[in-house]
């Protein structure tokens, strides 16, 4: 399911959050929206999921080019996956039976699971290769674990459109590639994947494309290789940065921090703008 973002903007208290948001999502990939804290990432997915809405939302954003306004929130529900940042619950489920709660979307009011939501269950466990958690108690689980229950419960759905908010902030080195192999695996499959992400390594290393934001733009899309680029870089987060490249293939696989320059009194930093920052669309 591609996804096409036309002029979207949003506003909160009077501030403008999401300035003239423009996004073409093609189907089958994993896209990347990067950039720092507080530049409309996560807002950018809640908008796409239908979980905010703004007053052009429900036409700026189609899904296979259908308005997003035309779709029931059931109906959205089933084909839109989300897993948040931050998930809490006030109840000790099992790892089971939290990732069973993926099938609401599909069940209609007082109707029981049958046996085609618990081998979808089953299935979205083994996905997620957390077959040896199922039986156990949701509390008892690190938060890289619940994570990957979370990812979980999300693919219960059979959603067409996966949407992700920082998926390996709590996960060491080895399941976050874990992490993005299964990305990757899904997007083979045919979904699409949007990815809200400061790791730009891990970018590299797994997106196809790449939306670089700040101040609620979107300043470049394109080829992580092309858009993560040091002088980019360097303008919207305010580092220096080395690029790694492979030994054998030349590509661009990885970006290594550089110490800050001193700057002379009253330099300031580079503005922003379309017209003097990498490629834009």
């Amino acid at each position: 399911m591609e996804i096409q973002i036309n002029q979207l903007s949003s506003a909160y208290q009077g501030q403008r959050c999401l300035d003239d948001i423009t996004l073409h999502i093609p189907s089958g990939h994993i896209f990347a929206v990067v950039g720092p804290n507080g530049c409309g990432k996560t807002t950018l997915l809640k908008h796409i999921s239908g979980v905010l809405q703004s007053d052009n939302s429900a036409r700026a954003i189609q899904l296979n080019l259908q308005e997003l306004g035309s779709f029931s929130t059931r109906e959205l529900a089933q084909k839109i996956g989300a897993v948040e940042q931050h998930i809490s619950t006030g109840f000790d489920f099992s790892v089971r039976d939290v990732v069973a709660l993926g099938r609401i979307p599909h069940l209609s009011r007082w109707q029981r699971s049958g046996p085609q939501d618990k081998e979808r269950v089953e299935q979205a466990i083994q996905a997620t290769r957390i077959t040896h958690l199922a039986n156990r108690s949701l509390f008892a689980l690190s938060s890289g674990e619940r994570q990957r229950v979370w990812l979980a419960m999300a693919l219960a759905q059979e959603p067409q459109v996966l949407l992700l908010d920082e998926p390996t902030s709590h996960l060491d080195l080895q399941y976050q590639i874990d992490m993005f192999a299964i990305l990757q695996q899904l997007a083979a499959e045919g979904m699409t994947i949007v990815v809200a992400i400061h790791d730009m390594n891990l970018t590299l290393l797994f997106a196809q494309q790449v939306a670089l934001m700040s101040q609620g733009q979107v300043i470049a899309t394109g080829a992580p290789s092309e858009i993560l680029s040091t002088e980019n870089i360097q303008r919207v987060f305010g580092v220096r940065m080395r690029p790694v490249h492979d030994e054998t293939s030349g590509r661009l696989a990885g970006l290594l921090p550089l110490p800050p320059m001193s700057q002379p009194s009253g330099e300031g930093t580079p503005s922003l703008s379309k017209s003097n920052i990498g490629k834009n669309e």
